[in-house]
């Protein structure tokens, strides 16, 4: 016998003595042989479990003795006691399922903002480095355009060039000879004067 069972049969009697002692200075003397609301007989086993019994309504059946009614009650109490416990832990365990199911759905809704935010970002860095990309784009072909008008324009002035202009050296020499032939023209112009003169 351990010290439960010990503490148990404790308990029952000193709840049979309770129980003994409130009926000892609550009831005095034989009770009546007959209920006084139905008129029917009292058995004496009653008679002498509860003394001073005057009416059947609203009295427990005692069948057995006090200690048999004492036990029953601990049984049930244990028994209450068992249900009251699996429901507060069915309750608990609710309450968990609840709690973490509602902190799940949170989490999950703060992830589904987090990532509607990242992509709306993404989309944003995407859409600026296009147009930038379509601008440098732009301004490359405007670049790329302005050295090929460049290149065009400086080919058509080489090819002017000779046309429109004359080297220095081309025109020393173009000079050199202009004169030298003015030279000569004028020598002979001289020498035709000088034989007009001696005739």
């Amino acid at each position: 016998m351990d010290q439960f069972d010990r503490a148990q049969e404790l308990e029952v009697e000193e709840r049979d003595q309770a129980i003994a002692d409130q009926l000892a200075k609550s009831c005095h003397g034989m009770g009546l042989s007959h209920c006084e609301d139905c008129g029917e007989a009292i058995s004496e086993q009653r008679q002498k479990a509860v003394p001073g019994l005057s009416a059947l309504r609203g009295l427990p059946i005692i069948v057995g003795t006090i200690r048999e009614i004492t036990s029953m009650s601990i049984q049930l109490d244990l028994w209450q006691l068992l249900t009251f416990l699996i429901g507060l832990l069915l309750a608990f365990m609710s309450f968990c399922f609840v709690a973490v199911r509602l902190l799940l759905a949170q989490v999950d809704n703060q992830l589904s903002q987090r990532f509607k935010t990242m992509e709306q970002s993404q989309e944003t860095a995407n859409k600026n480095w296009e147009s930038r990309f379509n601008q440098l784009m732009d301004q490359n072909q405007r670049e790329t355009d302005g050295w090929q008008s460049l290149e065009r324009d400086f080919l058509r002035f080489q090819a002017d060039l000779p046309i429109n202009y004359v080297r220095r050296e081309d025109y020393v020499r173009n000079q050199t000879v202009i004169e030298a032939k003015l030279d000569s023209v004028a020598l002979k112009i001289e020498n035709v004067q000088l034989k007009g003169l001696q005739q």
